[in-house]
């Protein structure tokens, strides 16, 4: 670090999600954690880690406890694109992660060969995750509510900013029927790869963390294919949100 202040660890899985924020930082310092990129340095006068975690549950995993335990942050932000659950949302609105669900962990019925896949049929049974070092199956996390708090604060221009649940796994669902069951039955705004994994390995830590992410696609629309470039709305839109977290929350910014 280019000094001894707290961080806020800044996270973004693809290049285009998280280069921006990263040649924004001034007396910034590289650190290699196994193939994971660290950049730390002060944005906007406050310090901030950013770590591209490529994309996925496990990278993120990774990279969000190699980054957690060697840098200390005060908290975490996993920001990024996502595809639309919910029909009213377009191409460049804004998804604040209130609560994630991990949508890859599911049970199915038996069929005989032939049978075919009947994805209404599908159970979510949460995730068995630690606590106090007893199993527990959980089907949701939280983002951190101060967090959230600061982040509904913070003026989003590019589009419509909404507050919901994020669903995270290993998957790119385009069909309509999936999308609209996770939408009615868990509440699902959108889709990414990445949220539940950190928001799982914070829990661990006692980080706080928010989920942050900008709407690349959308099914529901003709026309709104993946673009990656919205990324950069996104990360214009936490850079005030970091300033504001440093101002609210203190910890390390610049007086």
């Amino acid at each position: 670090m280019p000094n001894q202040q707290t961080p806020i660890l800044v996270l973004g899985p693809m290049a285009s999600e998280i280069d921006a924020l990263t040649a924004a930082l001034t007396d910034a310092e590289e650190t290699r954690l196994g193939d994971y990129r660290c950049v730390a340095g002060l944005l906007d006068g406050v310090p901030v880690v950013t770590v591209r975690t490529f994309i996925g549950m496990v990278h993120a995993a990774a990279a969000t406890a190699l980054a957690a335990s060697h840098f200390s942050p005060r908290c975490v932000l996993i920001q990024g694109t996502a595809g639309a659950h919910d029909p009213a949302l377009h191409r460049g609105d804004l998804v604040l992660g209130a609560s994630l669900i991990e949508m890859g962990s599911y049970y199915t019925l038996h069929r005989d060969v032939g049978g075919g896949s009947r994805y209404e049929d599908y159970v979510f049974p949460g995730v068995e995750l630690p606590f106090g070092g007893e199993p527990k199956r959980v089907r949701t996390l939280e983002s951190d509510p101060s967090l959230l708090a600061i982040a509904e604060a913070v003026p989003y221009l590019r589009g419509r900013r909404v507050t919901g649940t994020i669903s995270s796994g290993d998957l790119w669902n385009r069909e309509l029927d999936v999308l609209d069951r996770l939408h009615r039955e868990c509440g699902s705004l959108c889709e990414e790869m990445e949220g539940f994994a950190v928001a799982q390995v914070c829990r661990m830590l006692g980080l706080p963390m928010l989920a942050v992410r900008v709407i690349s696609n959308s099914e529901w629309h003709a026309g709104e294919d993946f673009d990656e470039s919205v990324a950069l709305w996104c990360q214009e839109y936490c850079r005030e949100l970091i300033a504001q977290i440093d101002r609210n929350l203190g910890g390390g910014g610049k007086q």
